[in-house]
């Protein structure tokens, strides 16, 4: 092992580090590493792929002899299931019935029609009848916290509390106690691409084409629910059209490969947008009931929390997050979250998993204690924080929105437009970590190839590997050739927790070393014969700075005649380690803006409290951020040298979407002289806020 020095850190904060790297092992990048290729904007390798129509997605397989797959589903959030009548249709291959089951939402699967053609498919699913047992139903957690049980063993599940230091003194020495209730919705996430599947069996096994965030992960769990081996089940996502947590299970992919061993054909699976909104997942909905202290000087002092989520009829999966320890560190806390389960879809991990929802009411929270004690809000983040990043960030992003033009007093400005501006911090994991492994391949003629397991579901891992290893090689983005998106190739993880890249790429970079060596014992001359390495993701050294750091600050327009926001524009300054590819990593940026805005101000899952469907399961009517609400989104990327791995950078995915919905909370309440407690912040709830002052 060979101990290095290395420069870390950013601008106006670094210092030196040491740490133990294998002596034949590339050497790690730093501040002080000069690099061609990485951190400079490439266009995807694959873009002309994608523009072309040539990118194949599990929505676009066709096989010979292809039958098609319609699941008949329950319209009640609550009820047993007694005959069902598929009628007779020429063109139906086959129909599975579930008579006896208990369906505990709307959207629940009661049947399943196989076909010749996807509209004979739902031809008999529509005339298809079922008689129903129709049960008590709570479809709201007020409701299902308030009401009789409806499921068995109540419908609150066991409460769990954490705690640090003494929230009791705290609150005795705080000049300032408030007491306030935050409430969020439940958001689907309402990927492009439905989660749509084809399987095809024949001697040797199953070939699975299916829209997924982890083709490994896939292939696991339909080997064991049809109980054969890894070596007969392959998986393939060549392109996925977006996942946002919602595409880790193979129950797509195992439904359609037990039907095609079962009929001796090729089967695909379609769903359609009100399955995929009622049925496959959403990010849970949120009450937290937060008592906080705050000093005089801006120290908090004290800070309990009492929150509820819904993981839907399962349970679980339905708290907030708790970002108190290392977003900021009070010193006294207490959170107690209790599960409520709701005759709702199942809630499935959705970009950052319980943290909108929990920034969402921290930075309400730290705004109106910093109103009571007279100073800054950006202030009293700055007192609180004790990252040295994101307070660098803080004092960047408020120079870029202009902080100092911000409404004071809040809601002065005159006139029925009114305008605000606010912030929210926001921190996320991302180090990843091994397993991960790669084949590189030095063909005889010259060219390169790089293999992955893993997928790419939007975000440009095949772009990001190719910038690597032409970094190590000497060569450009272009010259390398990537495969990924199969189970047959070199593990590649679940593309998840912003772990894909800092899990992958590390590998390629050990990849790519172990390749030119292997051809500089070639020597100098043309090219040999075929060279063939594998790398793995090694073990992180000692890290910088954990975890990833940034902030949001958001301008927003209020008319306050009709209610309406409008965001003006949102400032992003993010932390992602080392930047791999400048351009992905503004788009990435980008992306999580756009989706904490919508979350912010437009998305929500409506129940009917009667019947239990949900009403507005298309996106005619769950609106969705378009073309005309997006605003002028101002990309900081903050770069840290981490050297937690020897290319240096962390996940990007899921930080972005973190504080915005906070930030334009922030930013209306400062525009309009009131608060509004309740996601989305639709027009009713402003002029209802208003009507109060």
């Amino acid at each position: 092992m060979a101990r290095l020095r290395l420069k870390v850190g950013f601008v106006g904060g670094y210092e030196e580090i040491e740490v133990d790297v294998p002596d034949d092992g590339p050497v790690p990048w730093d501040a002080d590493s000069k690099l061609a290729v990485v951190s400079k904007s490439h266009p995807r390798i694959n873009a002309a792929d994608i523009l072309t129509g040539r990118a194949r997605f599990a929505t676009d397989i066709k096989r010979r002899g292809m039958l098609y797959a319609k699941i008949l589903r329950c319209p009640y959030g609550h009820a047993k299931v007694g005959r069902v009548t598929v009628p007779d249709i020429a063109g139906v291959r086959h129909v599975e019935k579930k008579e006896g089951k208990e369906c505990f939402f709307a959207g629940d699967d009661v049947a399943i029609v196989v076909a010749d053609t996807q509209e004979i498919a739902e031809e008999a699913g529509r005339r298809a009848e079922v008689d129903y047992e129709i049960l008590p139903h709570a479809v709201t957690m007020e409701d299902a916290i308030e009401g009789p049980g409806v499921f068995r063993g109540g419908n609150r599940m066991r409460a769990q509390t954490r705690d640090e230091g003494d929230v009791d003194q705290g609150l005795k020495e705080a000049a300032v106690v408030l007491e306030r209730t935050y409430k969020t919705q439940a958001q689907t996430h309402s990927c492009l691409e439905p989660h749509s599947a084809v399987a095809e069996f024949n001697s040797g096994g199953v070939t699975v084409w299916t829209s997924t965030q982890s083709v490994q992960g896939n292939r696991e769990q339909i080997t064991e629910a049809l109980d054969l081996s890894a070596g007969q089940v392959r998986v393939i996502a060549e392109y996925v059209g977006g996942g946002f947590g919602s595409k880790f299970g193979a129950q797509s992919g195992a439904t359609v490969a037990e039907l095609s061993r079962k009929l001796d054909a090729p089967v695909k699976l379609l769903p359609d947008r009100a399955e995929e909104h009622a049925a496959n997942g959403n990010r849970p909905p949120s009450i937290q009931k937060v008592k906080a202290g705050i000093r005089k000087d801006g120290v908090v002092t004290a800070w309990i929390v009492d929150s509820y989520g819904s993981g839907g009829y399962a349970g679980g999966g339905g708290g907030p997050a708790n970002p108190l320890k290392y977003l900021y560190p009070f010193t006294n806390w207490r959170k107690t979250h209790v599960d409520v389960r709701i005759n709702g879809g199942a809630a499935l991990p959705f970009r950052a998993p319980g943290h909108p929802q929990g920034v969402f009411a921290i930075e309400s929270m730290i705004d109106e204690l910093a109103a009571r004690v007279g100073m800054d809000p950006l202030e009293v983040r700055k007192k609180n924080d004790t990252s040295p990043v994101r307070r660098a960030q803080f004092d960047a992003g408020a120079k870029r929105i202009g902080w100092s033009r911000r409404a004071q007093p809040t809601g002065s400005e005159q006139g029925p437009l009114k305008h605000g501006i606010g912030m929210a911090g926001a921190t996320w994991g991302g180090q990843g970590g091994p397993p991960a492994e790669i084949t590189a391949v030095r063909h005889a003629d010259g060219t390169f190839e790089f293999h992955s397991g893993a997928q790419d579901i939007g975000t440009g891992i095949r772009t990001a590997i190719a910038v690597i290893a032409a970094e190590e090689l000497g060569v450009r983005p272009a010259d390398i050739k990537v495969k990924i998106g199969d189970s047959d190739l070199p593990y590649g993880p679940g593309s998840g927790g912003s772990v894909t890249a800092p899990s992958v790429l590390p590998a390629v970079r050990e990849a790519a070393h172990k390749l030119k060596q292997e051809i500089a014992k070639q020597g100098a001359g043309a090219p040999g014969g075929k060279i063939t390495v594998t790398g793995s993701r090694p073990e992180d050294f000692r890290r910088y700075r954990g975890g990833v750091a940034g902030c949001q600050f958001a301008e927003v327009e209020v008319d306050t005649e009709t209610g309406m926001v409008r965001v003006l524009k949102v400032v992003a300054v993010q932390d992602c380690g080392r930047i791999v590819n400048r351009l992905t990593a503004e788009s990435q940026i980008q992306g999580g803006v756009l989706q904490g805005i919508s979350y912010a101000l437009f998305e929500e899952r409506v129940l009917d409290r009667q019947k239990g469907a949900m009403l507005n399961a298309d996106f005619l009517n769950y609106k969705i951020l378009g073309p005309r609400d997006t605003p002028d989104i101002d990309v900081v990327l903050f770069e840290v040298s981490n050297a937690g791995n020897t290319v240096g950078l962390l996940g990007l995915g899921e930080p972005p979407t973190v504080p915005t919905a906070a930030a334009v909370a922030n930013a209306v309440a400062n525009a309009i002289g009131a608060r509004i407690y309740e996601l989305p912040i639709t027009p009713d709830k402003v002029l209802g806020a208003l009507n109060k002052i």
